[in-house]
């Protein structure tokens, strides 16, 4: 599968021994969170929460390696939407 990126800052940490499955990214404060998590829930069913300005992914308990790619490859449509 191939990996896809935003060009967003994640804020989950760098080092290997701190990090763990939750994947926080930062998004445009300007952005409608909920309605960005309403819409990967509802079209991609992605479970993401709205957490600290940002998204969290929750990979080891409600996404697998399928659901985050189809998230992260579809964030510019969902971001355009909000």
């Amino acid at each position: 599968m191939d990996r896809v990126w935003l060009s967003s800052a994640a804020f989950t940490p760098h080092e290997p021994e701190r990090r763990d499955a939750l994947i926080n990214v930062r998004v445009d404060e300007k952005k409608d969170l909920k309605k960005i998590v309403e819409i990967l829930e509802e079209k991609y069913k992605v479970t993401v929460t709205n957490r600290f300005g940002g998204l969290r992914f929750a990979a080891q308990l409600y996404n697998t390696e399928n659901h985050i790619q189809t998230a992260l490859s579809s964030s510019k449509e969902v971001l355009a939407k909000v």
